[in-house]
């Protein structure tokens, strides 16, 4: 899908690999695509917004069960969440839920993410859910899993 060639695949240390975030958000891509093994092909969207000094981009927005649902995708065990923060206000009338998927091992699958704007800025603040899991886990979306899900634990 990125029109990468295999030797030139090859040639490309590890560190360039996954911690540029590439290759985590082709993974993702091509299991949302295939739609887990289904005989079906998926269209693979996500979001932009331009604005000249708030751009801001969430990898892939997809509908789950008819409910909006983005995905953010970090390549390592930590990153920011800033884009999907401004997705999930610009759509906290329709959107309530988000998904994040890293290589972070997390006491808690789903959070409820809850930001303060700046004062004087917005005159609210803004809650979410957040399921936070890690990439391998991609295949388990087609499954409706995340309606089961609530602030479990790993174990």
């Amino acid at each position: 899908m990125l029109d990468v060639r295999w030797k030139d695949l090859v040639g490309l240390d590890y560190d360039h690999l996954l911690s540029k975030g590439a290759m985590a958000e082709q993974f993702i891509a091509q299991h949302l695509y295939l739609g887990a093994g289904k005989n079906t092909r998926n269209r693979v969207h996500y979001w932009l917004r331009e604005k000249s000094a708030d751009n801001a981009e969430v990898d892939f927005v997809r509908n789950d069960h008819n409910k909006i649902l983005p995905i953010e995708v970090k390549a390592g065990k930590s990153g920011r969440i800033k884009s999907l923060i401004k997705f999930m206000e610009e759509k906290k009338s329709h959107v309530t839920e988000a998904v994040r998927f890293d290589l972070a091992y997390r006491d808690h699958l789903c959070e409820v993410v809850s930001y303060e704007f700046p004062e004087g800025a917005r005159p609210d603040k803004l809650s979410f859910t957040l399921h936070n899991l890690p990439l391998f886990w991609i295949e388990s979306l087609e499954s409706g899993f995340l309606e089961v899900l609530d602030l479990n634990t790993w174990d």
